[in-house]
């Protein structure tokens, strides 16, 4: 939606509303056939992985955006092989000397971990969440005194890559 919405923005085409449909896909809402067309014009060229559909309800025309099947088909594929190496990854923290990880069909992941006896273990460590947290370096604060204990309020003390001290901004 943010894409579609930046898209018709950025090139000045004026539209109504973009809303998300249950079916699937997106809704765009326009004044009159002209603004429809010139945003059909500027989301094809932007946005090629969306299929579109001209429409019009009254006196109000619309266009259906919807992921096309290859689209649909790659997000999968991409999907999948992120996964496989997430699990490869995971995997690894087990100390399975030769795990088969491998894609069954279009949507299925089969992990096998010969010689493993806390399944419960295995369980864990593989279906666990991912989590991605981003937090701006706090510049307005001292770092020495913050390794001497006194971190201040709406900041955190961490450690980078490398292991040195950085102070980073609670939100």
């Amino acid at each position: 939606m943010d894409d579609l919405r930046s898209a018709l923005r950025e090139k000045k085409v004026r539209y109504l509303t973009v809303t998300r449909l249950e079916s699937g896909g997106l809704e765009v809402r326009f004044r009159d056939a002209a603004e429809r067309d010139k945003g059909r014009e500027v989301v094809r060229r932007q946005l090629p992985e969306l299929g579109l559909v001209d429409g019009q309800k009254g006196d109000e025309h619309f266009l259906l955006a919807r992921l096309t099947e290859q689209s649909m088909t790659e997000k999968r594929k991409f999907a999948l092989d992120q996964n496989i190496v997430a699990l490869r990854n995971r995997v690894n923290e087990l100390g399975v000397a030769e795990p088969v990880i491998q894609q069954q069909g279009i949507d299925r992941i089969v992990v096998q971990l010969p010689g493993v006896q806390d399944t419960a273990k295995a369980k864990e460590i593989l279906g666990r969440t991912a989590t991605l947290e981003i937090m701006l370096v706090d510049e307005e604060h001292d770092l020495t005194s913050a390794l001497s204990g006194h971190v201040p309020a709406g900041s955190k003390l961490y450690k980078d890559r490398r292991g040195r001290p950085i102070l980073l901004r609670s939100r």
